[in-house]
């Protein structure tokens, strides 16, 4: 009697187990064929002026990477996106996630200029806290120290 009870809970188990697994597979197949919705940008710009506003920075990523309103999640590249907004010189800490139902969400923080610098070309420069140097962007002027000169 006893082995017949643990021959039942061994074949319950693995049952229950390939059921779930099963299922986890027909989840993910109708996910890779759903359409995106969109993306949402989070920036947390630390309580100063903005360098670059969340509309911008899906407005890039419209531009490299097409509309993603148009593509399926499959089609959609969530790591080139990634590898995009971690390479945008204003940014840090940066992570995109795809939502269940569908929509890209991009989560960042806005790099902290100590310093504009001016080159003697006559180049503009901000240098972040973290000593990052980034471009200034004529959209956004930032109220900040100003260099010149040999830096």
């Amino acid at each position: 009697m006893k082995i017949l009870v643990k021959i039942l809970l061994i074949v319950l188990w693995t049952a229950i187990t390939a059921g779930v697994a099963v299922m986890m597979s027909f989840a993910n197949a109708t996910h890779e064929v759903k359409m995106c919705r969109g993306i949402t940008c989070r920036i947390d710009y630390g309580g100063i002026q903005p360098l670059i506003s969340g509309t911008d920075l899906i407005a890039d990523i419209n531009r490299k990477f097409g509309k993603p309103q148009s593509k399926t999640i499959g089609e959609t590249d969530i790591a080139g996106i990634a590898y995009f907004v971690k390479n945008n010189p204003y940014l840090e800490n940066t992570d995109v996630l795809l939502t269940v139902e569908g929509e890209i969400l991009v989560k960042a923080e806005q790099c902290k200029p100590v310093l504009r610098y001016f080159t003697p070309e006559g180049q503009q420069h901000y240098i972040a806290s973290d000593g990052r140097i980034m471009p200034v962007n004529p959209a956004f002027p930032f109220k900040i120290l100003i260099a010149t000169g040999q830096i």
